[in-house]
């Protein structure tokens, strides 16, 4: 193998050639794949054309070759195995020479049965599946009217598919997603080699510049394609770590992880969901920002999403508790938006005594109970003052929450005690003796197990360590078990249709379950704030489209989720199959596999027509 410049209509082309000998012993070469207006330096050629020798004919390396040149030469080695069209000198099949007293080579119409095989398959199912929402959703038109060239709309359509099809970094792409993946088929991708993460990087940050755009064309395709009406818009908080320092980017700060990932730099993602799941728009902030203070701008970022539209019903914002400070409900009445809210575990403690003589409600088919409280039974709490705003206050009791609650402590009572029982030794055997270091240690476990040592009375007195259970405190929390309280300000619902607005909320909790698990939004491989915004931003795009083609299906009774999705299609491929001839040719015909039942039913309930795919088929001869 070497490589070759040719001049064709004034530009380089840089070709990769090999050079052999034919059956008559002359010197022959043929190109191998051809690479375009590409520049390579001819000390550098040499040891690229050396690795994909090796790779191409297995053959052992017999020197150690730089990581980048490895790179380089596999990305080209991935390109020429794509092409499809190279055979290895030598492995032309031979035609048989039939014996007076053997039967030939069985053959079919010409085709040398024996001598048939499939290879280059690459994964089609879940690309096919990404590749139609994003065509259904009018992307690439979208991305025209932003000025994207034809070579950074197919870039863009690489990355997010590949976030939703094999997360990982930029690098990634081309190493990994691309070489068993079906979109280069699917797309009619060519000299894919050239294309780089430098590329991709370019492309993220033309995404991130066009977001606001991205995000309104969002908002109103999805909610045209598939009649959507909007009431209930859910807002939370998550964060993304860095393996890095991060130093060059001022948002990744560090603090209180959701993943307890506290020993890396952090950066906040503010989503806004609406009821259906979908995402309508997003804000990133520094790690060490509080939740509570990122409710502001996401008001009016909410208020300019709501002008000019047509709303069946006023807006009704869901918040978990965390968000619910007193100054951000006021904020929320002052721009008329109706909320509900789930306040903390530590507020139901005010009605300890209303749970108990509540009348409840039973919501059907739930293991749930609610009751909403009238204004006078609030006097002497303090939510005096957000009754007096015409705020409702739902209690709600959930058997299930109350099992999982009683549990939680019962385990964690354990864990103290048994902590307890090892400071005891400690402190019997001598091992602990100074009076400020045992109060330290009993400090420590009070810290660290803070749900359940406050009912304990642990003391040390002459050297013994003793502690005493509080049975009447924990009888009383234990009568709160599975109850919490929901706040709202929407007075036109009643008591159930308040606690399924609010179970509404699990939407944008399964949102970023899977945009943490499955869409790769953690860890963040960047260093650059816009890097990390386009990273966010693209796993967000990813689960736009994965979650149309969810709802599509839920739609057609199919509530299966996209990993799911992801591991049945997995076994739809493209292949390619080679047809040995009798007459010398071969014949190379590459189309997708035919479907299995379980295939074809996603694929007809999307309206996917597999007739429609791109095959291929060349013709050659195997050099003499």
């Amino acid at each position: 193998m070497y490589f070759a410049t040719r001049t064709s209509r004034g530009k380089q082309i840089l070709q990769l050639l090999e050079s052999y000998r034919n059956a008559d012993g002359q010197p022959r070469n043929r190109v191998v794949l051809s690479l375009g207006m590409r520049e390579l330096d001819k000390a550098r050629g040499k040891l690229i054309a050396q690795v994909i020798d090796a790779e191409l004919y297995c053959r052992p390396l017999l020197l150690r070759m730089p990581t980048d040149v490895v790179e380089e030469a596999n990305e080209i080695v991935g390109a020429v195995r794509r092409k499809g069209t190279w055979v290895p000198i030598g492995e032309r099949k031979q035609e048989p020479t039939p014996q007076s007293d053997e039967a030939p080579s069985p053959s079919i119409d010409g085709v040398l049965v024996e001598q048939v095989s499939t290879g280059q398959t690459t994964r089609l199912g879940p690309e096919l599946l990404a590749l139609h929402a994003w065509r259904e959703l009018n992307m690439d038109s979208l991305l025209e009217r932003l000025n994207f060239n034809p070579a950074q709309r197919q870039a863009a359509i690489v990355q997010v598919i590949g976030r939703m099809v094999a997360p990982g970094s930029e690098l990634a792409l081309t190493e990994r997603f691309l070489a068993g993946s079906s979109l280069a088929d699917l797309l009619g991708l060519k000299h894919d080699t050239q294309i780089n993460k430098d590329r991709y990087y370019r492309v993220s940050d033309r995404l991130i510049e066009a977001r606001d755009e991205i995000e309104l064309h969002m908002q109103e395709i999805i909610a045209s394609k598939l009649s959507l009406q909007r009431t209930y818009y859910l807002y939370d908080l998550t964060n993304t770590h860095f393996e890095g320092i991060c130093e060059q980017n001022p948002k990744a700060q560090r603090g209180k992880s959701k993943q307890k990932r506290n020993d890396c730099p952090l950066v906040a993602a503010g989503v806004c969901f609406d009821e259906h799941g979908f995402i309508l728009f997003y804000r990133t902030f520094a790690g060490n920002t509080g939740d509570a203070t990122t409710l502001p701008e996401m008001i009016e970022t909410l208020q300019k999403t709501l002008t000019g539209q047509h709303l069946s019903a006023p807006p009704i914002v869901v918040l978990d508790g965390g968000l619910a400070t007193e100054e951000n409900l006021k904020t929320l009445r002052e721009a008329k938006i109706n909320y509900l809210v789930n306040r903390t575990r530590s507020f139901r403690n005010h009605f300890s005594e209303t749970f108990a003589a509540a009348t409840f409600e039973q919501i059907p088919d739930r293991k749930v109970e609610v009751s909403k409280l009238a204004r006078p039974q609030l006097v002497g709490i303090d939510a005096v003052k957000e009754a007096e705003y015409g705020d409702q206050f739902l209690l709600c009791r959930s058997t299930q929450r109350g099992l999982k609650e009683s549990a939680i402590r019962s385990k964690a009572d354990e864990r103290l005690l048994a902590d307890l029982e090892k400071l005891r030794v400690r402190i019997s055997k001598g091992r602990l003796k100074a009076p400020k270091k045992i109060d330290q240690a009993i400090g420590r476990l009070r810290e660290r197990h803070s749900r359940v040592a406050r009912y304990y009375q642990i003391s040390c007195k002459d050297g013994a360590l003793t502690w005493e259970h509080d049975d009447a405190n924990m009888a009383q929390a234990a009568t709160l078990d599975g109850c919490y309280v929901l706040q709202a300000h929407a007075p036109t619902l009643s008591a159930v249709e308040l606690w399924r607005s609010y179970m509404v909320l699990t939407k944008a909790e399964a949102g970023f379950r899977c945009l943490k698990g499955q869409l790769g939004l953690r860890p963040n491989f960047h260093r650059l704030e816009h890097r990390v915004d386009g990273h966010i931003f693209i796993s967000l795009l990813a689960y736009q489209l994965m979650r149309f083609v969810c709802y599509r299906l839920e739609q057609c009774g199919d509530r299966r989720n996209w990993a799911t999705l992801r591991e049945i299609l997995g076994s739809h491929c493209y292949a390619t199959t080679e047809l040995p001839t009798i007459s010398g040719e071969v014949h190379r015909v590459r189309k997708p596999g035919r479907p299995e039942p379980i295939h074809r039913q996603i694929y007809n309930h999307l309206g996917i027509d597999l007739s429609l795919l791109p095959t291929q088929h060349s013709c050659y001869r195997q050099p003499d």
